[in-house]
């Protein structure tokens, strides 16, 4: 299981010793129960990163966009980029490296484990919820959760 403290530790390090430029990972979505991708660039927005099942995106493909913007700017800021990656977001990360979408000293992999809570299968959620929102999803395992609604 991952300690989520201890990943937030880790992503304002290497943000405060100026290691990285940003770090790609997940926060508390604003529209309902699940996590949201995002890029923090201050030690002070690592609080908000969070790991838990409802981490369901690949955040490989932020990394191209990365690669894309420094290519485009006229002062690339060239300090490699953090990732919370699971572990098939890391293989996907193996891709990018071998098609050469970037180099491997562009970024730093922070590695997560599902083991223990897995991820949330979307279909199951959205069975369960039967087209209302959820407000908290809690979980024992990815698939055992309770959720809360809006306005219970």
């Amino acid at each position: 299981m991952v300690n989520v403290e201890e990943l937030r530790d880790y992503a304002a390090g290497l943000l405060e010793q100026e290691q990285v430029k940003s770090v790609i990972g997940f926060r508390r979505g604003t529209a309902g129960a699940l996590a949201e991708p995002c890029t923090i660039t201050s030690a002070a927005e690592a609080a908000s990163l969070v790991w838990d099942p409802t981490c369901l995106n690949n955040l490989a493909l932020y990394l191209v966009n990365d690669s894309k913007q420094q290519a485009a700017a006229k002062t690339p800021d060239n300090r490699p980029v953090g990732i919370v990656a699971k572990g098939c977001d890391s293989r996907a990360v193996g891709v990018l490296l071998q098609e050469n979408y970037f180099k491997r000293e562009d970024v730093v992999v922070i590695g997560v484990s599902c083991e223990g809570t897995g991820v949330i299968d979307p279909r199951k959620l959205s069975a369960k919820l039967k087209g209302r929102t959820a407000s908290q999803v809690e979980f024992a395992g990815a698939d055992d959760f309770k959720i809360s609604m809006h306005g219970e």
